[in-house]
């Protein structure tokens, strides 16, 4: 299950600063206002989306200053956040997957760093599958009237 497809601008527009949404909707992965994390967009060209919420989500963090700071962040977040999916075939559009949260017992770090996806990668965590809020899918889908940006 997913919300209606939007671009990031029309979210920004949509949601930000309600439903828990603290952070713009930038290019970066992991979307932190001060030391939380507010929601993760993934993309397919970094990680491997699961297809059914009876999966865990695999995140697979890229090495650097920093992703080394998003990686401590996402290892240290005990709260469930929005997933949003960007499949790069869409026209950038971004889809609302639900709020999951970081399973500690499966989060390691990579010493040395491994390759996945073509690209060296520092830490792995998985995402557990907590809930769909209806009312941040309400706020996108009724956004389906607005021009896109």
């Amino acid at each position: 299950r997913h919300s209606a497809g939007r671009p990031r601008l029309a979210l920004d527009d949509l949601i930000y600063k309600k439903h828990g949404i603290t952070a713009h909707f930038g290019q970066t992965a992991f979307a932190t206002s001060g030391n939380r994390l507010s929601h993760i967009v993934l993309t397919r060209n970094w990680n491997e989306f699961c297809t059914t919420t009876d999966d865990n989500q695999l995140i697979y963090v890229g090495t650097g200053a920093g992703r080394q700071r998003q990686a401590k962040l996402l290892s240290e977040t005990r709260h469930s956040f929005p997933l949003f999916y960007d499949p790069k075939n869409a026209k950038t559009c971004i889809f609302y997957v639900g709020h999951w949260k970081v399973v500690t017992s499966r989060t390691r770090w990579l010493d040395p760093p491994e390759v996945y996806m073509k690209s060296q990668r520092q830490m792995y965590t998985e995402l557990a599958f907590e809930r769909f809020d209806e009312e941040l899918h309400q706020a996108i889908l009724n956004g389906e009237n607005l021009e896109t940006k």
